[in-house]
């Protein structure tokens, strides 16, 4: 059935009029109808998410970030009897440790329901981590040889000598601007700078996360990422938010004002991903994994209340890890006069982000869209410069 094209009699659509009497709690059965009709649709929250989440996530079949997901799912979605929740999925979440110790049950319930300290105190560093630092600088020294012109210009801007004053401007080099005529649209015009593959469709999931559209303000960033979105390649698929008001008694602010609200580090309420497209991690889910704020993913598959996403840099690169959704809340500092929760997977379309948010992250390449005037602090020049 479809839920827009509902046929309505006498008040109440035409598919819930045909039982009206009332179940064994006292209810309209039409009520207990509609209020399934619209789960199926996805328009109302299942009340056992916990379980719904570790049954979809079974499908994959990734024992390890299974046990992650569980260990997320305990604190982000508080279920009321964690211990059943065990139970019911123990097997799946045990089935790497079934193979290396077959036959040996109670060992298997030791390692996965507690950990050895001593035993992780005494272990060797990885010889992989130790060698980071030479692989860092090794990157480092490569880039400074490929474009010493540009990292003059970094080293003369960092001294000063491009500047009489501190309130003097400073001229970029002309390989670093990208010129616009009057008649051509702005958005399209760096979308194509940056990501030129779109066009020849020979962009991937690797291109994506070594680049980034930077902007100053939230509004922009998500402008810029819905036009990518719509022309990345393959299927999108929309996730909505359940939006609810925590001080609203007179209900005021209906639910569709609530909805079109997105106020900064808060996912959307129609979330549009497609796989392969680069997301951003909006909270600190697991952050001794790599699951922290502003950690970059890349989407994998979509089931109703899991999406499977790898990490796209740093050291857990490549990790796969399952996301679920979140209560999310606006900031301390927002101006809203009134308060209201969004349930929606803490994540963000990240094809283009502010330049606050961008430090601290590694990029090859970058491209600065600045619609509007802005100051230009240092915390600017540190975004450009740090990638």
């Amino acid at each position: 059935m479809d839920g827009k094209k509902l046929a309505y009699k006498n008040g109440y659509p035409k598919d819930y009029m045909a039982e009206t009497s009332n179940n064994k709690d006292g209810y309209p059965i039409y009520r207990r109808r509609q209020t399934e009709t619209v789960q199926r649709l996805g328009l109302l929250e299942d009340d056992d998410a916990a379980s719904i989440c570790l049954a979809e996530a079974l499908e994959v079949q990734l024992p390890d970030a299974l046990r992650r997901l569980f260990a997320t799912v305990l604190i982000f979605c508080q279920p009321s009897d964690p211990s059943a929740l065990w139970e019911k999925y123990y097997t799946a979440l045990s089935e790497d440790f079934s193979h290396k110790f077959k036959g040996d049950t109670d060992k298997i319930k030791q390692l996965t329901k507690t950990r050895d300290i001593a035993d992780t105190l005494d272990a060797a560093i990885p010889q992989e981590f130790i060698n980071t630092k030479e692989r860092l600088n090794t990157a480092q020294f490569q880039a400074a040889r490929e474009d010493l012109a540009f990292c003059s210009f970094l080293l003369s801007l960092g001294n000063g000598e491009l500047q009489k004053s501190e309130s003097d401007y400073v001229r970029l080099p002309d390989g670093m601007i990208q010129h616009l005529l009057v008649e051509e649209d702005p958005i399209l015009k760096i979308i194509n700078a940056t990501f030129p593959e779109l066009e020849k469709g020979t962009i991937t999931s690797d291109i994506v996360a070594d680049r980034e559209i930077l902007t100053p303000m939230n509004d922009d960033v998500d402008l810029v990422n819905l036009v990518l979105i719509d022309r990345f390649p393959g299927e999108s698929v929309t996730y909505k938010s359940f939006d609810v008001m925590l001080n609203d008694t007179c209900n005021i602010y209906p639910t569709k004002f609530i909805n079109k609200l997105c106020p900064g580090g808060m996912s959307p309420h129609q979330l549009v991903l497609k796989k392969d497209c680069p997301v951003t991690l909006l909270r600190n889910i697991m952050p001794s994994e790599g699951l922290c704020n502003g950690t970059r993913l890349v989407c994998k598959t979509f089931l109703p209340n899991v999406i499977v996403c790898e990490i796209s840099v740093g050291q857990y690169k490549g990790t796969p890890v399952f996301v679920h959704r979140a209560n999310l809340r606006p900031p301390a500092n927002s101006s809203y006069p009134f308060a209201f929760e969004r349930k929606q997977f803490p994540i963000k379309l990240c094809f283009a982000m502010t330049i606050n948010k961008s430090q601290g992250q590694t990029l090859n390449q970058v491209s600065i869209y600045l619609p509007r005037p802005c100051f230009f602090t240092w915390s600017v020049v540190c975004g450009t410069i740090s990638c």
